[in-house]
């Protein structure tokens, strides 16, 4: 068996591959080639490609997509950014940052700030994330079977394939299975013996940085004691992804649990490019100005973002000598803007202040992570993503580290490959996977019948029960678990059912999956905080005649009851639904939805 794997960025997409016989950080192939001619540059596209479509030059919509990745020219239309899109509790793509006067601004994550054609929303009418998605990660499956075809020219054939998507520690289950969707439209899982299984994204970085630790390539062998606790924290273009891991074994296998719920936000590094955008069209003289500068020097791959990049990459904290020069071309000096000769001058402090939003508020994630689980306990944070390999940041979080949590012994590591570590990782979990409890991030529970209570419950959601002739209320909700639970990966939480019917035999029952973020959640289903999932069907016809008892009725009737169990099994990236009598499965779905219109993914 082979083992690819997919991290699907907001900004970049990285793709490796492992055989199952040698799981070991040496034997992961990255792929380093890349359609298009900008594909072999330098190292910032090495190891990944950009999250980026083109559905024509012009900015018109062809229904087939045209381009993607390294093929897009600087300025060239596009689309991107579009993964943030299949996470409804994100409805809006934007960044909230420090103005002037102490405002809190908020403004639009651009895919690339430079270029005006650049676009991530709207989408095209009857366009959706899955589908713009799905048209992106075809592109990304095609070339990935296409590299390992080339890889195992004799063995492709007859080699099964195990898919492992990664996703934020964050998202929601609606965005998990709208990722799943895209990814099997996409092609992944196709061919006969193919499969996908998904992980978050800081545990696949987790899973590479132990191992990598092992082979004493990078992080420092005390990270992992058993007992310690690690922040992971993923910094990438557009997203920042925490999580809290306590250390339980390392060998023979490490095994982790979540100590913290997870956390995030939308300031990764493309929220610097566009303040440099910005500040570029303020010392231009407006928006007029800056637009004659055009798309095909000021987007993404253009000389004034290449340079910018180069400068940005190369920023060192304390070192106030540095000072970087971006070509600009034919436009007039500015002294006072600090432009002449065709070049506008960067000095230490205006990379300081193009920085400082995304670094304060990464450093306030990293507070609550530690607060959250006791700085005492925390043996390091680990940086890893494109972002995450910049020297400002990690020397800022040293700097925070010293000053807030001083005598904690509290360390600051990057492991080598930072910008790939997640897809690293990933291949790793597809052997193995390494963590073994997880914090719940959201209560979960069913719509259903409970003993009705005067003066609690309303009189209209009563009903009686023709088994017991008792009073029960409907539009209520037991849960399974509440937020911040600790749940072991694959525990399975039960829940006793029953279903009455006078028409024996019952056809197909639907199970109604809710859940609320509040950290109580109520049992009234009528509360706004308590919103629906999904719904997924039992088929009771396959029951056996064991699991249904019946009586007979003062008025005659036959009414018939079945006992059975509704069960919960967490995941890394996803949670399954059961209907089970007797060990038997009669009815299964995978989170979610019927919020968004999708309804739950049916298990096979």
């Amino acid at each position: 068996m082979l083992t690819p794997t997919v991290d699907f960025g907001t900004t970049y997409t990285g793709i490796s591959y492992v055989h199952s016989l040698t799981p070991s950080v040496e034997d992961i192939t990255v792929i380093t080639s890349w359609p298009g001619k900008a594909g072999f540059k330098d190292s910032r596209t090495y190891d990944k490609v950009p999250t980026e479509i083109s559905y024509g030059r012009d900015g018109s919509f062809n229904e087939v997509p045209q381009e993607w990745g390294y093929q897009l020219a600087a300025g060239q239309p596009r689309y991107g950014c579009f993964k943030l899109l299949l996470d409804g509790s994100l409805p809006e793509i934007h960044i909230r940052r420090n103005g002037s006067g102490g405002v809190i601004l908020e403004e639009d994550i651009f895919v690339d700030p430079g270029n005006p054609n650049a676009i991530t929303t709207p989408l095209p009418a009857g366009i959706t994330a899955v589908d713009i998605s799905a048209d992106y990660l075809k592109f990304v499956y095609e070339h990935t079977i296409d590299v390992l075809k080339e890889a195992m020219p004799t063995t492709f054939g007859v080699t099964p394939l195990q898919f492992v998507l990664t996703t934020p520690a964050v998202w929601s289950h609606k965005a998990q299975s709208a990722t799943l969707e895209a990814a099997e439209r996409a092609g992944f899982g196709s061919r006969p013996n193919d499969s996908i299984l998904m992980v978050s994204e800081p545990e696949a970085a987790a899973n590479y940085c132990l191992q990598e630790q092992r082979t004493n390539q990078g992080v420092g062998v005390e990270v992992f004691n058993p007992g310690n606790k690690v922040v992971i924290c993923d910094c990438g273009g557009g997203t920042v992804d925490l999580i809290t891991y306590l250390v339980e074994e390392v060998r023979p296998i490490l095994k982790l649990t979540e100590a913290a719920v997870g956390d995030g936000g939308k300031y990764g590094s493309t929220s610097i490019d566009r303040q440099f955008i910005t500040m570029l069209k303020d010392r231009l003289g407006g928006e007029r100005e800056f637009n004659k500068l055009g798309p095909r020097r000021t987007g993404r791959g253009g000389a004034i973002m290449e340079i910018f990049e180069s400068a940005k990459r190369g920023f060192v904290l304390g070192d106030t000598r540095q000072k970087w020069y971006i070509p600009l071309g034919n436009v007039p000096d500015n002294f006072e803007q600090q432009i002449e000769d065709g070049e506008l001058l960067l000095e230490y402090d205006d990379m300081e202040s193009l920085f400082e939003n995304s670094v304060t508020n990464i450093i306030r994630l990293l507070h609550n992570q530690i607060a959250m689980v006791g700085a005492r306990s925390v043996s390091a944070i680990l940086l890893v993503g494109g972002f995450g390999q910049s020297n400002y940041l990690m020397r800022s979080i040293e700097n925070w580290l010293s000053s807030e949590f001083p005598g904690t012994g509290i360390r600051i590591e990057r492991p080598k490959n930072a910008w790939s570590a997640i897809a690293r990782g990933a291949c790793l979990h597809g052997i193995e996977g390494i963590v073994r409890s997880r914090k719940l991030k959201q209560h979960y529970g069913l719509k259903l019948g409970i003993r009705f209570r005067e003066g609690y419950h309303k009189e209209e959601d009563s009903f009686y029960d023709d088994w017991t002739g008792l009073k029960y209320s409907s539009n209520n909700i037991s849960w399974y678990a509440e937020k911040g639970d600790t749940v072991q990966d694959g525990e399975r939480l039960t829940i006793d059912c029953q279903q009455t019917s006078i028409n024996r035999p019952y056809d197909k029952l639907q199970l109604h999956i809710y859940s609320s973020n509040s950290d109580m959640a109520t049992d009234n289903l009528q509360d706004p905080s308590v919103y629906k999932l999904g719904t997924y069907a039992a088929d009771l016809l396959d029951l056996p005649e064991t699991a249904w008892e019946s009586k007979q009725l003062m008025d005659g009737n036959i009414v018939y009851r079945a006992c059975f169990n509704t069960v919960m099994e967490t995941g890394s990236a996803d949670i399954v639904f059961k209907v089970i009598y007797n060990n038997k499965v009669y009815g299964s779905a995978r989170m979610p939805y019927v919020s968004m219109g999708e309804g739950l993914r049916l298990c096979t």
